[in-house]
């Protein structure tokens, strides 16, 4: 996934250790809803200079 994010201008803005845990406790185990992914993409995402 960064590297999708970053060929599009963008980097993820939080530490390996919370991009894991949200991955494994929210998307992996199916507890969120894909607006909900988006929106925290939307959160940690900062465009790259």
């Amino acid at each position: 996934m960064s590297i999708s994010i970053y060929v599009n201008g963008y980097r993820l803005n939080v530490s390996a250790d919370i991009a894991e845990r949200f991955l494994i406790d929210k998307v992996v185990q199916g507890k969120a809803q894909l607006d909900r992914v988006g929106e925290w993409l939307e959160t940690h995402m900062e465009a790259i200079e």
